[in-house]
This record gives C-alpha cells, structure tokens and sequence, in this order.
C-alpha cells in the first residue's frame, strides 16, 4: 500500500495480520534519494486518532436523547397528577359535573327499574312455567356471625349500648336474595338472677328495610343498627332478639331468633381526654 510521508515522499505501509490492536499498523518507506524514514510512532498516533474522534460523536449522539427525557416527561406527569399542578377555578366545576352525573346514573337506574314494574303490571297473560320455576324465591332468614352487642359507656343504669343485627335472606340453594316485605324486631336484655328487660321493638317498612343493604368484602346483607338502654343496677350479659320478616311477594312470615353475647365497652387509654374535656 502506497503513502506519503511528511515530506511528501513515497513509502510503503505494511499491515501485519498477526497483530492485534493498533500494534498491528506499522510503516515502512522506501529510501529514495534525499528522502528521509518516517517514524513508526507518527503512524501509530494517527492510528489511535480515530478511535477517540468515534468514541466522541458516539457519545454526543447518545447524551441528546438523555438532555430531552425530562422535557419529555412533563406533560406525562401533569396529566397523571393534575392537582400537583396549582388549583384551578374549573376544580369545583368538575367535582360538580362528578355529582350531578352520578345523581343522573342513579335517577335512571330507578327510573328503569320503574319501567320494569310498569311492564309486570300491565302483562295480563299467565307466567311461563321455566320462568317460575327459575325465578328465585325466599327460603329462609338467617342471622349472620358478624351481627354483634356491644355497651357503649357506663356500667349499670347509666349503661347504654347498641345491637347490629345483620340478616342474610337465602333462596332454595343457598344463594343471598334480595328481598322486600316488613322487619319487626324485639330485644331483651339478658341479666344473671333476673328477668328478662325489654330492650325495644324497631318495624321497619318495606323502604326502609331496602336502605338497610349492605354490600362488601363480607358479603351482601341488611344491617340493622338499634341502640340499647335498661334500668338495672347490674350490666346485661348478653341480648335476646326475637324477630320477624313478611315476605311481601309470597306473604309468608319468616321467624328470627338469636341471642348475641354483650361486649364490654372498649377501655379508653390511660391519661386520655374525657369526651367533656377533648378540644
């Protein structure tokens, strides 16, 4: 291979194949008249050159994508996290939007459920035999373990409590149903060497009964919340509820009976607060 050394003269360049790295670039010139040897070292810096010229634009090429990223990320983050950014007077406009569309969901929830019951009314014709041996029906009330009686404050006659008993109505396979008809129900206080003390009765309307539902990780059920209170110089022990639901589609009634132990009331913290002296 033919080169030019510094001064412009001709000389040969011989590549060894054996050699690695730059090592292997070596130089070798003719000796023509007044002509002078070019050195293996300008040859191996030349060749050492090039590599960090790459080196450098690779690195160049690399770091302007990297400058960009944050520029890039900022719409991203303000779309994920809108009230990181400083508040806006259309805030309380969207939280309004958020309300009244779920009032117009639930308004047209009930209105269907509306147009269902108008369609039942107004077909005349005999159910279809399937259709009523499909159709679920009520087979029984029982009383869920989470129903509970628990005292609120105070011992004795100054003692008051409360009972939520929770019901899950079931059809023929055991499966939760939704129901609606009339819930009455009867508490006595049980105390040790005394009589039975009369708790309080609560009648709640096919309505009301219905806004008892409850729904979550435990499973659906009604809830019914009733708040306690006796006239004894000792603390009940537990709370006898006797009760009664009429289905409203059949007529039937479903008798209801448990009796539910009466936790003591949770023992405040050493050094807290009265109710009268928190701020």
């Amino acid at each position: 291979m033919a080169d030019r050394d510094g001064t412009g003269r001709a000389c040969a360049t011989t590549v060894d194949p054996a050699a690695r790295g730059h090592a292997a670039l070596r130089a070798s010139c003719v000796q023509g008249p007044g002509s002078t040897e070019r050195t293996e070292a300008a040859w191996i810096a030349r060749g050492l050159a090039a590599p960090v010229r790459r080196r450098r634009l690779a690195d160049s090429a690399l770091a302007l994508p990297i400058l960009f990223l944050p520029i890039l990320a900022l719409p991203i983050l303000a779309a994920c996290s809108p009230r990181a950014l400083a508040p806006s007077p259309n805030d309380r406009l969207r939280e309004a939007l958020a309300t009244r569309t779920a009032e117009r969901d639930a308004a047209r929830a009930r209105a269907s459920e509306l147009e269902t019951r108008l369609a039942a009314l107004e077909a005349a014709a005999p159910v279809d035999p399937e259709v009523a041996a499909a159709t679920p029906r009520l087979a029984g009330v029982e009383v869920s373990g989470m129903s509970t009686a628990r005292l609120l404050a105070g011992e004795g006659p100054a003692a008051t409590g409360t009972v939520a008993l929770v019901l899950v109505p079931r059809d023929g396979l055991g499966r939760f149903l939704q129901v609606a008809g009339r819930l009455e129900a009867t508490f006595a206080l049980l105390v040790p060497g005394e009589a039975p003390i009369a708790g309080g009765t609560v009648r709640l309307s096919p309505g009301e009964l219905r806004d008892r539902y409850r729904a979550g990780f435990l499973g659906e059920h009604y809830t019914i919340e009733v708040p306690i209170e006796w006239e004894s110089a000792r603390s009940p022990r537990a709370v006898a509820v006797s009760a009664e639901f009429v289905d409203g589609a059949s007529g039937r009634r479903f008798p209801i009976t448990t009796t539910l132990p009466l936790a003591p009331a949770a023992a405040r913290p050493a050094g807290s607060a009265t109710d009268g002296d928190s701020r």
